[in-house]
């Protein structure tokens, strides 16, 4: 088939699905707005660099439109549905999936009217609307959504690297790890507060922040302030490789942003055999079972994460357990290869016509 992708050039998530179909045998092509910065692969510009407002907006719809009639897809697909899936819908070529990440779809409540309104046209015009969450799955249904229209496809994970790290995880000083972005969204400071607390306690316990953001170094300060820095440490965004290691040397992994779709990240973690604390969220609960021994914490209360993370740290054997769980979880539900399949699926139902 030859796939007309539209999306973020830098995102990480979309050069991985853009990969596996070329892989597949499938002629791709990415259409991302002219200028787009940290690209992570070729793309077809559309628009004009710099150009903005409503202008800007109708420069990428006509040209997309005129790019797309040049390469004649077989399908098109929207990934991230506000702008991305908007242009795309507007362009006019059918068949048109928009894929739907979280927080396109989540907290529309607080945006504009013009912003609510790309996202309805999104997600109202597509063939099909994929989800990977069932919180998706409402919140599309209640941008206009027809019901009969939505499919979930997790964006997975290949769990092999991950498999198999329990002697990994017996350390002197156990680890906690945070992979989320340094941004407000994600409440790492929390995670600082309740595992700077322990160690203040003198509980012995490593914790590793392996993400990078704007709240960096707030972050930095914040830890040296707490008067735990020699147990807190900082790597930046790190390899794939070393990400790996890191997953599979934790033993607790802890994620408290304050809304969620299904993390990519969070997958990788249970993967890996790590036992989870995170917030209560809707997405957060499909996968993460505290009857297997994980935790589900509210937004906003690291004392309430200090006791979680600790709860945990002092019972290994239901850490264990609870990562044993986990990556029995992954296996069966997240596996990449297979979502993937569920995705070429309907690209060739919507390339022929149903």
């Amino acid at each position: 088939m030859r796939i007309a992708f539209v999306g973020d050039p830098a995102s990480v998530h979309l050069e991985r699905w853009i990969r596996e179909f070329a892989a597949r045998g499938h002629e791709c092509v990415l259409f991302a707005p002219a200028g787009s910065a940290d690209a992570r692969m070729p793309f077809t510009a559309i628009g004009r660099a710099g150009a903005r407002g409503p202008a800007g907006f109708l420069m990428r719809v006509l040209d997309l439109r005129r790019q797309l009639r040049r390469f004649e897809p077989d399908v098109v697909n929207a990934h991230y549905a506000h702008n991305y899936g908007t242009w795309a819908a507007l362009a006019g070529r059918r068949p048109l999936a928009v894929t739907c990440w979280g927080s396109d779809l989540l907290g529309m409540t607080g945006r504009g009217a013009i912003e609510r309104w790309k996202t309805r046209v999104a997600v109202r015009s597509a063939d099909i609307v994929t989800v990977n969450s069932d919180e998706l799955r409402r919140a599309a249904e209640e941008l206009g959504a027809a019901p009969e229209r939505i499919r979930k496809v997790v964006i997975g994970i290949d769990p092999r690297p991950f498999l198999g790290a329990a002697e990994e995880k017996h350390n002197s000083s156990p680890v906690v790890l945070s992979t989320r972005r340094l941004e407000p969204l994600y409440n790492v400071a929390d995670i600082l507060t309740a595992c700077a607390s322990l160690v203040l306690e003198g509980r012995a316990l490593r914790l590793i922040v392996a993400s990078d953001g704007s709240l960096a170094g707030a972050l930095h300060e914040m830890a040296a302030l707490q008067g735990a820095s020699d147990s807190i440490e900082f790597t930046g965004f790190v390899d794939d490789e070393e990400l790996v290691s890191l997953y599979r040397r934790a033993s607790v992994y802890v994620s408290v942003p304050s809304s969620d779709s299904t993390a990519v990240s969070l997958l990788q973690a249970m993967a890996a055999g790590c036992a989870v604390v995170a917030t209560d969220l809707p997405a957060t609960r499909e996968w993460v079972d505290p009857a297997a021994g994980n935790r589900l914490v509210s937004v906003g209360a690291p004392r309430e994460l200090a006791e979680a993370i600790a709860g945990l740290l002092d019972a290994p054997d239901v850490c264990a357990a609870a990562g044993d769980a986990n990556s029995r979880v992954v296996v069966e539900r997240a596996d990449w290869a297979t979502q993937m399949d569920t995705m070429e699926a309907l690209y060739e139902r919507l390339a022929g016509g149903s």
